[in-house]
């Protein structure tokens, strides 16, 4: 799964231990985010390996698993996995089977 901007970031800050809190490295640690931006964009967000298609597909997965983290914790990650796979929510068509079986 492609990381969004601030998820790069982040993970890029725990792998070097920066600690933006520590304000007598200041100017060291704009240093190394502006590299981590730099990085996400020149490299990690490569144009040619990440078509438009390929980017869509990834911000609706991202979405999906936000809407359904408490509704399908178990299953949330074939849910996505089969909306990457067929584009298709399957969980959309499953909702209403699901909550007419709780009522009946």
């Amino acid at each position: 799964m492609m990381l969004t901007i601030e998820e790069y970031i982040s993970q890029m800050k725990k792998k070097d231990k920066l600690d933006e809190f520590n304000f007598k490295n200041h100017a060291e640690n704009m240093t190394a985010v502006i590299k981590y931006v730099m990085e996400y964009f020149n490299t990690y967000l490569d144009p040619e390996a990440y078509n438009y298609e390929n980017i869509k597909t990834e911000q609706a997965a991202l979405k999906i698993e936000q809407e359904i983290r408490s509704a399908f914790p178990k299953s949330k990650d074939f849910i996505i996995d089969y909306y990457k796979r067929y584009k298709t929510w399957i969980d959309k068509g499953l909702k209403p089977l699901i909550d007419h079986n709780r009522v009946g």
